[in-house]
């Protein structure tokens, strides 16, 4: 072998260990990348629960507060609230171990409201807030949640589910896509409703959208379109409450489905027609993974709750529900 012969093979062999060397960097980079995402989407967890937790904490002590200053022949009903006492987490096992019946829906008070001091600042005044609530006209109970922050515009509770959360409302739907109840940046957000949506007077179809996380925001929704629990789940958390802050509603789910986000526009607000409105019933319908038997018509107010799904890419976990007309 020639000495030109050798050196060549010299040089080969020194690619091929500083390739062999950058592909072990890159590995380690990616796993270290990865523990990182872990370690940060966890932290990111536990204080959303945190957070959120808090926020429960409130909204219990209002809403008892409320039921008890409100006249009654007989003693009124005391929702079970709270995920962490009495509902299951379905994140421990693949199907509920129990399915508590769905929340009693207490009527908001009827005694004309007390004097309402100035609205509290948003702790955060950063957040670039919609217009202020005028609190003479809304539920006693929501003056504070409205304390934590002005552009609440709801809260939803599911049986069954961790889905226990305020629900925001910004001037856009970018703004708390990616920052929680106090305007901070966090993975986990916010849940909120379409800037576009009348809390006062419902659309037709009013949009709530979430994140899907490993145990927070919207992630339990997967279980009532998974073949393997939606039953039981659709049983337990079928009838659920979402009220606003100018009346308690309990609403009943009629249909979930996982979809394409290109697939179907079931963002739509409002419809120019009773026409196109049954239309859109019907797909809702149709794309059903469950049949509840609920026929839904124009009349009807629809409540859509949307967060992405992880079996397809690019798809949703999408759940419809009609408003309960007492």
């Amino acid at each position: 072998m020639t000495e030109k012969e050798k050196s060549k093979k010299r040089k080969n062999r020194r690619i091929k260990r500083t390739l062999l060397n950058m592909f072990i960097l890159l590995c380690f980079s990616a796993a270290a990348f990865l523990l990182y995402q872990s370690v940060i989407t966890k932290l990111d967890e536990k204080n959303t629960n945190e957070t959120y937790a808090e926020i429960e904490r409130i909204y219990n002590s209002a809403v008892l507060a409320a039921e008890e200053a409100t006249p009654s022949s007989e003693p009124s009903p005391v929702p079970t609230i709270g995920p962490g006492t009495q509902d299951p987490s379905p994140s421990a096992a693949s199907s509920p171990t129990s399915t508590p019946s769905p929340t009693p829906t207490p009527e908001p008070s009827t005694q004309a409201p007390s004097p309402v001091p100035t609205p509290a600042a948003t702790l955060n005044e950063s957040i670039p807030q919609r217009d202020v609530l005028d609190r003479t006209e809304i539920i006693p109970y929501f003056n504070s949640l409205l304390d934590v922050n002005e552009d609440i515009r709801g809260y939803i509770k599911i049986p069954a589910t961790n889905i226990s959360y305020p629900v925001v409302q910004g001037i856009d739907n970018d703004f708390y896509l990616e920052r929680n109840i106090y305007g901070k940046k966090t993975i986990s957000a916010s849940i909120f409703m379409d800037y576009r949506n009348n809390a006062k007077d419902l659309d037709d179809n009013t949009i709530i959208y979430g994140h899907n996380l490993n145990t927070t925001m919207f992630n339990d929704l997967d279980y009532f379109v998974d073949e393997a629990t939606r039953d039981e789940y659709l049983a337990a958390g079928g009838v659920f409450r979402f009220d606003t802050p100018y009346e308690v509603m309990s609403w009943e789910i009629y249909s979930a489905y996982v979809v394409d986000k290109d697939d179907f526009n079931y963002l739509i607000i409002n419809f120019s027609s009773a026409d196109r409105h049954q239309d859109f019933l019907d797909e809702t319908m149709e794309r059903s993974f469950v049949d509840t038997g609920i026929t839904v018509t124009p009349d009807d107010k629809v409540l859509t709750l949307s967060t992405c799904n992880h079996w397809l890419n690019d798809s949703r976990t999408v759940i419809h529900a009609r408003l309960i007309r007492n």
